[in-house]
């Protein structure tokens, strides 16, 4: 699947298996195997915040040790059972603030809480 949001080309990629990654160009910027993070674990708020699952534990460790990190935004379709998603809804800009107390879902090994900072265009 690919498109166009925010002036980013994208297409979701899969590496890892079961996880979502996307992929972003603009113009001679790219950004390989960004996140995808889903509209179910927005959170609304003053800054909002999102919940982030990684399948590598490394990742999502790695991840909480960065100032900031870049993230594709998608809803989560559930079909027979299997996550799909058709469309990349944005792309932020989030500051890792801490491990997730929640279990993580799925085959995520690591799911940690950061906050919005900035809708990023390109």
């Amino acid at each position: 699947m690919a498109g166009k949001v925010d002036g980013w080309d994208w297409r979701f990629s899969n590496p890892h298996g079961k996880f979502w990654i996307v992929n972003l160009k603009a113009g001679a910027t790219s950004h390989a195997d960004v996140p995808v993070a889903w509209d179910v674990d927005w959170k609304a708020g003053k800054p909002p915040s999102i919940v982030i699952h990684f399948e590598r534990e490394a990742d999502g460790r790695a991840a909480l040790t960065r100032d900031s990190l870049l993230i594709g935004l998608a809803r989560k379709d559930i079909v027979r059972g299997e996550v799909r998603a058709r469309v990349l809804q944005g792309v932020y800009v989030v500051r890792p603030i801490r491990e997730s107390s929640a279990p993580p879902r799925g085959n995520a090994k690591i799911t940690i809480e950061a906050e919005v900072v900035e809708r990023k265009t390109a």
